[in-house]
């Protein structure tokens, strides 16, 4: 049983959205975008910028978005970074 309060595990998986979607390419973050606008999630465009509150997102749909985000990171061997 996961005793962290229910805020505090969402936060957590948002936390691990963001971070994903930190090292995603622009044209895969824009499927991201594309993905929270099938799920109809509330996006607010900004002069910066497109902002998603991620509170009001369910548990679930969260955690579907992170597994979409996490498969989209790709991971360069080390002997090819640069």
């Amino acid at each position: 049983m996961n005793t962290q309060p229910k805020e505090s595990r969402n936060l957590n998986i948002s936390q691990k959205i963001m971070e994903a979607v930190d090292n995603l390419e622009y044209d895969d973050r824009l499927k991201v975008l594309k993905y929270l606008d099938d799920i109809n999630a509330k996006i607010t465009e900004q002069s910066d910028g497109s902002r998603i509150n991620l509170d009001l997102i369910l548990k679930p749909q969260l955690e579907m978005l992170l597994v979409y985000v996490e498969s989209l990171v790709k991971n360069i061997p080390n002997e090819f970074a640069i």
